[in-house]
């Protein structure tokens, strides 16, 4: 009988064990010690990328190599955490408590604006040329969604009583939006809300493909799929429920079938089926907390986190 259990045990623990890929890594160098929150590229040569120190400063960078080499182009009074681009010109960036920045040079100047009544801007998207929403939040009940309108700077707020992370639009009006406990839709810009059936989670990325699949990962381990733009969701991977052992979730990028997951004591898996199954990358950064993760193309992503920490890596 204790033979029988020592070999149910060991066939437990072998059917747990995370499978693992070993992937080619370029270290970069982007003259900053901060911490890195998140990148965005423009074309296949220019990209930007942002974060800071909580409370201390904060930096915008700009590559125009493809991302093998940076420069900071501007700083900031407090941590920058998401930008986006509408064009090559026009801009917009969301700061700690209540800050937004803009350009409309196509990054070579900034503008900030100080709302002090609202939280982090923790997330920015234009919806069309002049409207922008942003997912703000502090604390787990602390938060909600800011339309904002780019050319007259006016900004109207909706408190949910809860953190808003990250959305993603498909069009003007529908789109999909992680916060805390919930992942929602909305039909309407973000005006009202759909609960789904992602939940019980602090959700705080999502992304999809061109033919409308995607994932959402939760900062407590959770990796949720959606075949149908984020109407319904189901648990990614057989094994997603043991991705917690090193660290928690923070960054992701869907490109094609293909998709990475990063996070906390530098957490990073990889799949080219994010339906089927998922390998754990093996890296020389496993002290480090991976913030963002970028899929540049089929075959090229930037990873970047604590302490300025960023790497192209290869698959």
């Amino acid at each position: 009988m204790k033979w029988f259990k020592f070999i149910f045990l060991f066939l437990l623990l072998s059917s747990c064990a995370k499978e693992s890929i070993k992937l080619e890594t370029q270290e970069l160098n982007i003259a900053t010690d901060n911490d890195i929150y998140d990148i965005v590229f423009l074309d296949e040569n220019i990209a930007y990328a942002c974060g800071g120190e909580l409370w201390k400063s904060g930096f915008i960078a700009k590559s125009e190599d493809g991302g093998t080499s940076w420069n900071i182009v501007y700083e900031h009074f407090n941590i920058i955490f998401e930008l986006e681009f509408l064009n090559e010109n026009k801009g917009i960036a969301g700061a700690f408590w209540g800050g937004i920045l803009k350009t409309e040079d196509g990054g070579n100047s900034w503008d900030y604006e100080e709302y002090p009544d609202m939280s982090a801007c923790n997330s920015v998207h234009f919806l069309n040329d002049s409207s922008v929403l942003i997912c703000t939040g502090s604390s787990y009940h602390f938060g909600g969604l800011c339309q904002y309108n780019f050319n007259s700077s006016s900004l109207s707020f909706s408190d949910y009583l809860q953190s808003f992370e990250a959305s993603y639009f498909f069009d003007e009006e529908e789109g999909v939006l992680c916060s805390y406990g919930v992942i929602y839709k909305t039909y309407d810009g973000g005006n009202s809300l759909v609960a789904t059936n992602g939940q019980g989670d602090f959700f705080k990325a999502v992304d999809f493909n061109q033919q409308g699949e995607g994932l959402a990962i939760g900062y407590e381990g959770k990796i949720l799929s959606s075949k149908n733009k984020g109407s319904n969701w189901d648990k990614s991977a057989n094994k997603s429920r043991f991705f917690t052992t090193k660290g928690n979730l923070e960054g992701l990028s869907v490109y094609n079938k293909n998709a990475f997951v990063c996070g906390e004591n530098g957490s990073l898996f990889y799949t080219s089926n994010f339906f089927d199954s998922w390998l754990e990358v093996e890296h020389n950064y496993e002290h480090a907390n991976l913030r963002t993760v970028y899929i540049k193309n089929e075959s090229e992503a930037i990873v970047a986190g604590s302490d300025g920490l960023m790497f192209k890596i290869f698959f």
